[in-house]
């Protein structure tokens, strides 16, 4: 940081030491964000009744066990950023061109309530071409 390699001393210029106090300040919250998706597996649907007072203790316990992790891998020389899927991670940047091309030709999608159409080559043909003895047939097979 340019201010701690200035020579004069933070005692006689007090703005020193304040700008490096100030400017050490880490400008994210990463930490606690990361917490929150953290806690979503201890407070769900299955365990909301947990109080204040547990939870708390859930979530100090976990980001301690998160912090160990992370300075046992430091401490062992292994990478510590998270990996993740993004085309700037890869080896070869950009798009691989031939998996994009083997995808388009070969992906097919269909929503998963679509209805069978007796017409394949009516496009626009939806729910409203069912017919009440087509429901009445699908119904009798359930």
């Amino acid at each position: 940081m340019w201010w701690e390699s200035l020579t004069v001393s933070a005692n006689r210029h007090p703005l020193k030491a304040l700008a490096i106090t100030l400017l050490s300040i880490v400008p994210h919250a990463a930490d606690i964000e990361r917490l929150f998706p953290d806690m979503g597996s201890t407070q769900s649907p299955k365990r909301c009744n947990l109080s204040i007072d547990p939870l708390q203790a859930l979530a100090k316990i976990r980001a301690n066990l998160r912090y160990h992790t992370q300075q046992k891998a430091v401490a062992n020389g292994k990478p510590t950023r998270r990996r993740h899927a993004h085309m700037h991670t890869g080896a070869q940047p950009g798009i691989n061109v031939d998996v994009a091309a083997d995808l388009e030709a070969n992906f097919v999608w269909e929503p998963p309530l679509a209805p069978q159409t007796q017409d394949v080559d009516d496009d626009l043909a939806g729910p409203e071409s069912i017919s009440l003895d087509e429901i009445d047939v699908a119904f009798a097979l359930l």
